[in-house]
């Protein structure tokens, strides 16, 4: 699909869907900048709207009781350390989903499936082998994806609505085949800083740390624009407060801390809106 009839199809059913979306009382903080997406929950029903959108179906049977989330993604959900000539990996102690397990310890149960290098899966076989890999995780009550890092840097020319279209493949056989609720994360910004990668790579169209950056800030729009249209939770990663290495992309140990703590905030909110759905049951 071409990327003009992707991102124009996309803002349009966002754009509607925000017209049929009631008003009510947010539950956490508004946006400090207009370009600032926050963490949304979509639903096209009922939904208190602000920067959250909280939807009520499926979810009054959670309350109260001890969840699951399964985090898949990348290096930086595997704890990756590129400090090494050849990389190597923070200790446990150190990675962003050993510090949200301790956290939550108690309230929710922490799975991670991340490896270095990986990629949106393809329609077919690719998409196939990750439903079934995600399917042994089962039972759980949350998928958190945060992909397409590596899209972006695998492509001659960065363009987020590929890694986008992907992506929405994913999310909705994820949701016919596990019926869970999903996440979906926007991951962190592309931000080199190499003179290496400030040589334009196409004549005229600029450098490619500058796409890079600015296709991975497209890349949140989409996925925000695939949250609203599938219903599931969306987290904004490249607008949180983190700190990434030298290389740009991997997060720093103190990196890992800070994205451990907004983290933890999304997945209070959900806990807490599950809580909020139980007792309006009873």
């Amino acid at each position: 699909m071409q990327r003009g009839s992707w991102e124009s199809e996309g803002r349009v059913h966002a754009r509607a869907e925000r017209k049929m979306l009631p008003k009510g009382g947010p539950l956490i903080k508004p946006p400090k900048a207009a370009d600032t997406l926050g963490s949304l929950m979509i639903d096209d029903r009922n939904a208190a709207i602000n920067t959250t959108i909280i939807k009520t179906a499926n979810i009054s049977d959670k309350g109260g009781l001890m969840k699951k989330v399964v985090f898949y993604g990348d290096s930086n959900t595997y704890g990756y350390d590129p400090s090494g000539m050849m990389g190597g990996r923070y200790p446990r102690r150190s990675r962003w989903t050993t510090i949200l397990a301790e956290h939550l310890e108690g309230e929710w149960s922490v799975a991670r499936d991340g490896m270095p290098g990986r990629m949106i899966p393809e329609a077919g076989k690719g998409l196939g082998y990750v439903i079934d890999a995600l399917k042994a995780e089962m039972p759980m009550d949350l998928l958190a994806v945060m992909l397409g890092t590596n899209d972006l840097l695998t492509m001659r020319r960065p363009d987020a609505s590929k890694a986008a279209e992907k992506m929405e493949n994913l999310i909705a056989a994820a949701q016919e085949a596990l019926g869970t609720d999903i996440l979906l994360i926007a991951p962190m910004q592309i931000r080199f800083t190499d003179p290496s990668c400030t040589d334009p790579f196409v004549r005229g169209s600029g450098d490619y740390a500058q796409r890079c950056l600015e296709e991975s800030r497209l890349l949140a729009r989409y996925y925000e624009e695939i949250a609203r249209r599938r219903g599931t939770y969306f987290a904004d990663a490249s607008s949180w407060e983190t700190e990434t290495a030298f290389d740009g992309v991997h997060l720093t140990e103190r990196g890992n801390a800070l994205f451990a703590k907004e983290m933890e905030k999304m997945l209070r909110e959900i806990g807490e809106a599950w809580n909020r759905a139980q007792l309006e049951k009873k």
